[in-house]
C-alpha cells in the first residue's frame, strides 16, 4: 500500500510525485467517497476488536497455570488480535489514499511484491492461516479427548505443545512461500486497493481460501460431533456439556460469517466467476428458491422452512411479469395474446408432458392402493387447478409437505405460477384504466391480498392464488423502481420459441447485456463491496436451510420481501457472488425440469425404501439425470418440430392422459399396512390395473 505519511493536508502538488499515477474510468473513481467511508469503518471496527483480544491475551499469559493448559487459547488470541491489526491498518491506510485520491487525483503505483510487503497483506495472510488452523486444532482436541480418553491422557494431554507448535510452523512455512511467489511477479503492476490475489497469484490466493472455507467447516464439524457424542453417553458432565454448547454455536457462527463469505471468492478464484447478466440475478435466485423446496421435499425434519422457496418463486414471477408489460405503452387485446403465447410457450410445453409421464410412473411403478388418488389428482393438474384444494393429507409437520402417495402433489406451484401469467395483464390493464400510480395500485392489491390471506383457512391461505397475490405483487413493485430503460427487455421479434440455453429463463436472449458485461471478471472492490454487505443479502439463502422451524407468516414475509430487494439490487448491478455463479445459474435454468421431475420420483423412492437402501439419495440423482435430459434434449426435439406436429403431439398427449385419469380403481375399503406390501404385490397390482 502506499506511504501514509506522504497524504499531508497541503495544496495539491505541481507535479506528479514519485510512485503515483492519476486517476483513470478503470479506477471508478465515482466510488471513491464510499470506498473512504467503507475503510473508516474497517479502522473503527479493527480498533474495538483488538481491544478484548488484547485483555484476553495478557489474562492468559499472566498465570502459569493458564500458559501451561491454554497454549491454543493464547495463540488464537495471537491470531485474532493480527487480523484485527491487520484490518485497523489497512483502514488507516486506504482512507488516506483515497483522501489523496479525491484531493489530487493520483493513486500510488503498486506492484505485486510492494502489495505482498505492506503491513495488512501479510499480517492478513498470517492471520488468515492462523485462526482456521487454531480452530481446527482446538475442536480436534476435544473430539479426540471424548472419543479415545485413554490414548488421548498418553498421547497427547502430556504433550500440550504439539498443536501450537504445528500451527505455528505452518503459518512461518506458508508466509515465505507466499512472498517467493510476489518477488517472482515483483514487476507486475496490479490494482492500488492490493488485494491477495493480486498480490500473491491465483494458485497462493486458491490455498487461502479453501484453509479459510474448510478449516472453520471441520471445526464446526469436530465440535458438533463432540457435542452429539456427550449427549448420548452417560458420563455426562454439566459444565462441559454447556462449554461443548458455546464451542459449538461460536464454531457455527464462525462457519457462517467466514467460511460462507469466502466460499464465493474460493468458486470465483477456481472457475473464474464472471459478471453475469442481469437475467442471471433471476436464474440464480430461481436455482437456490428450487433447490430448497427439494430438500425441504425429501428431508422436512432437516430442512422445515425450505417450503419458502416456493414463495421465492412466486416473488420471481411478478418481477418477471412486470419486466415485460411495463414497457408496453398500451395494454391491450393484442399485447395480452402475445403475453399468453409466449408464457404459455414457456411453461405449458413441458407442463403436460410431465403430468403425462406422471401418470405413466404412477400405473408402472406405485401400488393400486395410490392410484385412485393419484387419478384424482391428474384431472385437476389437466385442468391447471391443482392448487385449488379443500382437503389435504394430514400431517404432523407442515400443510405445505404434500402425500408421499400423491405423485401429483406439487403441481400446486405451477398451476398458481400459471394462473398468475392469466391474471397479470387484466391487473395491469386496470391499472392503467384506474390510474398512472403504478406502485399505489399494486400496493393495494397486495394490502387486499395480504388481508385474505391472515383471515382465511390455512388451506385457502396457502394455496390459492387471491392469498397469495401479495406475494408477486411484491416482485411487481420491485419492478416499478427500476428504471425503465434497465436494459434487461427484448422485443417480442427477437425472441424465438425457445433460447439455445435456456428454456425457462426470464426472456431468450441476453446477448445485448452479456455483451457489455462477460468479458470483466469480478474485481476485488466488487467482492468486497457485496461481501461488506453479505450479512444482508445472505440471510434469505441461510433461513430455508435451518433445521429448527421460524413462524411461517413472518417467514414468508421476510423471504418475500428480501426476494424483491435481491432482484431490485441485482438489476442495479450489484455483485452478489452468493447469487449469481455458474453453479446457481444452471441449476435456475434446469429449474423448472427439476422440480416437476423431483416428486414423482421422490414418491416412488420412499414406496421402495424398505427394498431398496439409500432410495431417497438415489431418487434424488435419478431426478437431476432425468431433468438434465429434460431439459436440454426436450428443447432440441421441440425446436426441431413444426407448429402443426407440436400441436399434434401435445393433443396425442393430453388425450391420452385423460383417458388414464377416467379409469376407476377399485379395493377393498380395509387399512392397508404399506411396510407389509411386497414387490412381488407391487407387480401384480401394476399388471392387474393396466389390464
Amino acid at each position: 500500500m502506499g506511504d501514509v505519511s506522504c497524504f499531508d493536508a497541503g495544496a495539491a502538488p505541481t507535479q506528479m510525485a514519485a510512485g503515483f499515477r492519476p486517476v483513470d474510468e478503470s479506477d471508478d473513481p465515482q466510488d471513491f467517497e464510499l470506498w473512504r467511508i467503507s475503510f473508516f469503518l474497517y479502522e473503527l471496527f479493527g480498533a474495538v476488536g483488538m481491544v478484548p483480544n488484547v485483555l484476553l491475551f495478557f489474562v492468559l499469559i499472566s498465570y502459569r497455570s493458564h500458559r501451561k493448559d491454554f497454549k491454543l487459547p493464547i495463540l488464537l488470541c495471537v491470531s485474532d488480535t493480527t487480523n484485527c491489526l491487520a484490518i485497523l491498518i489497512l483502514g488507516a491506510e486506504s482512507v488516506g489514499i483515497y483522501n489523496r485520491a479525491i484531493r489530487d487525483n493520483i493513486v500510488p503505483v503498486e506492484t505485486s511484491l510492494s502489495c505482498a510487503l505492506s503491513a495488512p497483506v501479510y499480517l492478513r495472510i498470517a492471520g488468515s492461516v492462523m485462526s482456521p488452523l487454531v480452530h481446527t486444532a482446538i475442536a480436534f482436541d476435544r473430539f479426540v479427548c471424548v472419543k479415545f480418553p485413554m490414548w488421548y491422557r498418553s498421547a497427547i494431554a502430556k504433550r500440550q505443545y504439539i498443536l501450537p507448535l504445528l500451527v505455528t510452523v505452518a503459518v512461518f512455512i506458508f508466509l515465505p512461500i507466499g512472498f517467493y511467489l510476489a518477488y517472482l511477479r515483483r514487476h507486475d503492476t496490479v490494482k492500488f486497493y492490493c488485494g491477495r490475489r493480486a498480490s500473491f497469484g491465483q494458485v497462493y490466493s486458491m490455498m487461502i481460501y479453501t484453509l479459510l472455507v474448510f478449516g472453520y467447516f471441520l471445526a464446526f464439524l469436530a465440535n458438533m460431533f463432540t457435542f452429539v457424542m456427550i449427549r448420548i453417553s452417560n458420563r455426562q458432565n454439566k459444565s462441559f456439556v454447556q462449554t461443548l454448547k458455546i464451542a459449538t454455536t461460536v464454531s457455527f457462527v464462525s462457519f457462517l460469517l467466514i467460511s460462507i463469505p469466502n466460499t464465493s471468492s474460493f468458486v470465483d478464484t477456481l472457475i473464474r466467476v464472471s459478471m453475469f447478466p442481469k437475467r442471471d440475478v433471476v436464474q440464480g435466485l430461481r436455482g437456490w428458491s428450487t433447490i430448497f423446496v427439494l430438500l425441504f421435499y425429501t428431508y422436512c425434519n432437516i430442512f422445515p422452512n425450505g417450503y419458502v422457496g416456493a414463495d421465492a418463486i412466486m416473488v420471481i414471477s411478478g418481477f418477471i411479469a412486470a419486466y415485460i408489460l411495463r414497457k408496453e405503452r398500451v395494454i391491450d387485446k393484442t399485447v395480452i395474446k402475445e403475453f399468453y403465447c409466449r408464457r404459455g410457450k414457456r411453461l405449458l410445453a413441458f407442463y403436460y408432458l410431465a403430468v403425462f409421464l406422471t401418470m405413466v410412473a404412477c400405473y408402472l411403478f406405485l401400488p393400486i392402493s395410490y392410484q385412485q388418488m393419484n387419478l384424482e389428482r391428474s384431472k385437476t393438474a389437466l385442468l391447471l387447478i391443482s392448487n385449488i384444494k379443500l382437503t389435504c393429507f394430514e400431517n404432523r409437520f407442515s400443510i405445505m409437505l404434500p402425500s408421499v402417495e400423491d405423485a401429483f402433489g406439487h403441481y400446486w406451484l405451477p398451476c398458481i405460477l400459471i394462473q398468475w401469467y392469466l391474471v397479470a395483464p387484466i391487473l395491469f390493464w386496470m391499472q392503467r384504466l384506474i390510474t398512472e400510480k403504478d406502485k399505489l395500485f399494486f400496493t393495494v392489491v397486495s394490502v387486499v391480498s395480504m388481508g385474505a390471506y391472515l383471515f382465511s383457512r390455512n388451506m385457502v391461505s396457502a394455496y390459492w392464488l387471491h392469498a397469495r397475490l401479495w406475494q408477486f405483487c411484491a416482485g411487481v413493485i420491485a419492478v416499478f423502481y427500476l428504471p425503465k430503460d434497465n436494459g434487461m427487455e427484448q422485443s417480442p421479434e427477437q425472441e424465438s420459441l425457445l433460447g439455445p440455453q435456456e428454456k425457462f429463463s426470464i426472456l431468450d436472449s441476453g446477448d445485448r447485456v452479456r455483451g457489455d458485461r462477460s468479458e470483466s471478471s469480478t474485481t476485488w472492490p466488487n467482492y468486497a463491496r457485496s461481501c461488506f454487505r453479505h450479512p444482508v443479502f445472505f440471510l434469505p439463502l441461510l433461513i430455508p436451510v435451518m433445521w429448527f422451524r421460524f413462524p411461517t407468516f413472518d417467514l414468508r414475509l421476510y423471504i418475500t420481501a428480501a426476494t424483491a430487494l435481491l432482484l431490485y439490487a441485482g438489476q442495479k448491478d450489484e455483485s452478489i457472488p452468493f447469487l449469481v455463479n455458474r453453479v446457481t445459474v444452471f441449476l435456475g435454468n434446469i429449474s423448472y425440469a427439476l422440480y416437476l421431475v423431483h416428486w414423482p420420483v421422490h414418491c416412488i423412492a420412499t414406496y421402495y425404501n424398505d427394498v431398496v437402501s439409500r432410495s431417497l439419495e438415489i431418487g434424488l440423482c435419478i431426478t437431476f439425470v432425468i431433468a438434465l435430459l429434460a431439459h436440454y434434449q426436450f428443447i432440441k426435439v421441440f425446436r426441431a418440430m413444426s407448429t402443426s406436429v407440436t400441436a399434434g403431439f401435445y393433443t396425442i398427449i393430453i388425450v391420452i392422459t385423460i383417458i388414464l385419469s377416467m379409469k376407476e380403481v377399485n379395493y377393498e375399503n380395509e387399512k392397508l399396512h404399506y411396510a407389509t406390501i411386497t414387490p412381488y404385490d407391487a407387480f401384480y397390482d401394476i399388471v392387474n390395473s393396466i389390464f
